[in-house]
């Protein structure tokens, strides 16, 4: 796949979550609607990466931050956009599976699902 395809498939599954969060918002599941925003943001930026540097290889990480400081985004970026970008208490939330652990309280799986 060339540069072009590579940063195609990333742009397209950043968009496909993105409609996945708007569908998951109107069912309230709000939760998810963070995890799915996430996962948008990071396609997006993986797709940047691989436009702005063809050369070099995608690293296989997750953190938002790190990926818009390997793309050079981040230099195009306020404060407060970082700064949104580093929040891991949100990511925390979305990647743990048995329980979810947001501020100082625990809570199980079957409470998280209720999160509205």
């Amino acid at each position: 796949m060339d540069n072009y395809g590579k940063a195609a498939y990333w742009m397209d599954s950043a968009d496909y979550d993105l409609q996945t969060a708007k569908a998951i918002l109107e069912a309230e599941r709000y939760l998810y609607v963070g995890f799915m925003c996430h996962q948008t943001i990071e396609k997006a930026l993986k797709g940047i990466f691989v436009t702005r540097k063809p050369e070099d290889e995608l690293p296989y990480i997750h953190s938002l931050v790190r990926l818009a400081n390997l793309s050079s985004v981040s230099d195009e970026m306020s404060e407060e956009q970082l700064s949104l970008l580093s929040n891991r208490r949100a990511e925390i939330c979305f990647r743990l599976k048995e329980r979810l652990y947001c501020g100082q309280r625990r809570r199980s799986a079957a409470e998280g699902r209720r999160f509205r």
